[in-house]
């Protein structure tokens, strides 16, 4: 756990925005404790010993009927609004709704590495039992997996119906983001097309299997497993994808390492910009861990590096649709739908509000009645 203890000499004492508190903070203590396990943070709320807590989306169906108040984002003009629910006298506040500057993907490693054995390959050849190292280098093996993948399904099961269709590698509302730019979308005719053109058709003829892993507990990236695996099932039960829960460490280590043929992974903005994106999304983090062929790599960062040194906003927005564009044709990931967002408190919290920008809680303005 961590704790913080309140500086009885803050030296704020004019507001730093309308509304905003002054001197020392409300609080004197805050405990951020770190528990795991939902089921024990769920009982901390229900007792009272939580003021508020991380509630995963497989979950809200347990704590959704506890809320008294509920907060309803509105984007025009971007306020709350709250009202009481059919339980007035729930104990528990949800704001929801909000849009969220954080993301997930799923990524095909280009090149898996399988130095001293790798068991996430299978048996490293197309023999029905396994995959090469660069199964994920050929495009129509990428292209099968992107309309393999069940966006509508992944909405409903991982994001409690809530999330939003996403263009891209950027998120809605970013500078060169285009609604109506080029995406896939859920269609087995399609992936069967791809998956018979994959390695001049011996993917077709042998099959495949591989193992796709995710941080265990971590139920949205198990339901991109689930999703693929079901997917590939109705095509032909030779497509075998096996889904294997990792601990976090192991999960963190073996995608830094690039050793899953497929791996799941967020970001979170640090600067509302579209380079705060391309730069990780397609020449940085993600394609280091893809290790994407050095040609393709190029061109992409003579885009980025472009979009990052134009000073003129509509020439900067049309070199990101660029880059959508080239995504697309690329297929480097399937890029999942982005998930609104919820936050639930005990409703003697008084202060919290929404900074996108912001991850974590500002507990200088929260108090407690």
């Amino acid at each position: 756990e961590i704790v913080l203890v309140q500086n009885p000499n803050y030296w704020v004492t004019e507001p730093l925005w309308d509304g905003a508190p002054t001197g020392p903070a409300a609080l004197e203590r805050v405990v951020i404790r770190s528990v795991d396990e939902w089921g024990t943070r769920f009982a901390m709320m229900q007792a009272g010993d939580a003021d508020f807590a991380y509630v995963p989306r497989a979950n809200i169906a347990q704590i959704d009927p506890l809320v008294g108040e509920r907060c309803e984002y509105v984007a025009d003009p971007q306020d709350l609004t709250c009202a009481p629910t059919d339980n007035p006298n729930g104990p528990f506040r949800l704001y929801i709704g909000h849009p969220l500057v954080s993301r997930e993907d799923a990524f095909f490693t280009f090149d898996i590495n399988v130095e001293g054995g790798n068991p996430f390959v299978g048996s490293g050849t197309l023999d029905g039992n396994g995959i090469p190292a660069d199964f994920f280098s050929d495009i129509h093996v990428r292209r099968a997996f992107e309309y393999c993948f069940d966006y509508d399904s992944f909405i409903a099961e991982a994001q409690a119906g809530e999330g939003v269709f996403n263009v891209g590698y950027l998120i809605p509302g970013m500078l060169g983001y285009d609604p109506n730019g080029p995406q896939y979308y859920y269609d087995l005719d399609q992936c069967k097309a791809e998956i018979e053109q994959a390695w001049d058709g011996a993917v077709a003829e042998s099959g495949f299997r591989f193992q796709l892993g995710y941080n265990t507990g971590n139920t949205a990236r198990q339901t991109v497993g689930s999703i693929l695996q079901a997917s590939f099932q109705a095509l032909d039960e030779k497509y075998q994808i096996e889904i294997v829960g990792l601990p976090w460490p192991t999960f963190l280590s073996t995608i830094r390492a690039s050793r899953l043929p497929i791996f799941c992974s967020g970001w979170q903005e640090d600067i509302h910009d579209p380079h705060n994106w391309a730069q990780p999304e397609l020449v940085g983090t993600y394609a280091s861990r893809q290790r994407m062929p050095a040609d393709l790599l190029a061109a992409f960062e003579e885009k980025v590096n472009a979009g990052a040194s134009e000073t003129d906003s509509a020439a900067r927005a049309a070199i990101y649709a660029e880059l959508t564009q080239m995504d697309y044709d690329n297929a480097l990931a399937i890029r999942l739908p982005i998930p609104t967002g919820r936050h639930y408190e005990q409703r003697w919290v008084q202060g919290w509000y929404y900074n996108m920008i912001y991850p974590g809680t500002y507990f200088y303005v929260l108090s407690k009645q």
